[in-house]
């Protein structure tokens, strides 16, 4: 078990993919708990970033679902997470980043 964020960018058609995999130590966490810290940390990348356009996508739809608020969050663990990605993406939104 490890305790580490890996980030990797690479680059397509000009654009930068930015790859994550995420590895963490003590309690045992489920696939929507590491797309949630994944998503969040990705998203600070992005805010610590001069980037302007920005395309996340995760593998659940129930992530997809609650992050677009299209779905309620009812797992109390998960929503200060949830929370966080919302402040990021309306930071984002705020210096005009486009996020598709």
């Amino acid at each position: 078990m490890c305790s580490s964020l890996f980030l990797q960018q690479e680059f397509h058609d000009g654009e930068i993919l930015v790859e994550v995999a995420w590895c963490h130590s003590g309690d045992p966490l489920r696939n929507n708990d590491l797309e949630y810290l994944g998503l969040a940390h990705c998203m600070q990348y992005a805010l610590r970033s001069n980037l302007v356009r920005f395309c996340f996508q995760v593998d659940t739809m129930l992530v997809a679902k609650q992050v677009n608020k299209e779905w309620a969050c009812h797992n109390v663990a998960l929503q200060p997470l949830l929370e966080a990605i919302w402040s990021h993406m309306c930071r984002l939104r705020d210096r005009d980043a486009e996020i598709v």
